[in-house]
């Protein structure tokens, strides 16, 4: 489990996580997002990085002091998101999470914009990357719609 440290943040109000995994690394931010606030406010950032060899989870503060830093034990995408969460739960035990988004890179020439994930968006993305319309960028991305179900399914159980 990565290191305890909450950087001094007293976090009782409504989250905004984002999360973008990639074919080695997952990156995170989370934002305090106020009743009246004009915009988020950063609250954490960092990622899980050597993904499938040997990860190492780095979390930082928003002024940039690191939090954490450490090689964790799985080397899967879900162990990752999971360190994250973990990581992300254990400072944030008085907040709720409101909203959490992922970055797709291609969403088609349907999705130029950001979209709630829907069991059909996840059809349609399938289509996209699977179906031969963006073959060379997917050899890059990697399974593209496994990345995005884990972390609907960690997000839904965190709303």
């Amino acid at each position: 489990m990565p290191q305890e440290d909450n950087g001094g943040v007293d976090v009782s109000s409504r989250l905004l996580l984002v999360l973008n995994a990639g074919s080695s690394s997952i990156k995170f931010s989370v934002y305090e997002v106020g009743e009246s606030a004009a915009a988020p406010a950063s609250l954490y950032r960092g990622e899980v990085d050597g993904l499938g060899a040997r990860p190492r989870f780095v979390a930082r503060d928003q002024r940039g002091a690191r939090l954490a830093d450490e090689t964790l034990s799985g080397a899967a995408h879900d162990d990752g998101l999971a360190a994250i969460l973990a990581w992300i739960e254990a400072r944030t035990s008085n907040a709720t999470v409101v909203a959490a988004g992922h970055r797709v890179v291609h969403g088609g020439v349907r999705y130029t914009r950001p979209v709630r994930v829907t069991p059909e968006v996840m059809r349609e993305l399938k289509k996209v990357n699977y179906g031969g319309l963006v073959a060379i960028e997917y050899e890059h991305e990697g399974p593209v719609e496994e990345d995005v179900r884990i972390e609907v399914e960690y997000a839904r159980k965190l709303l």
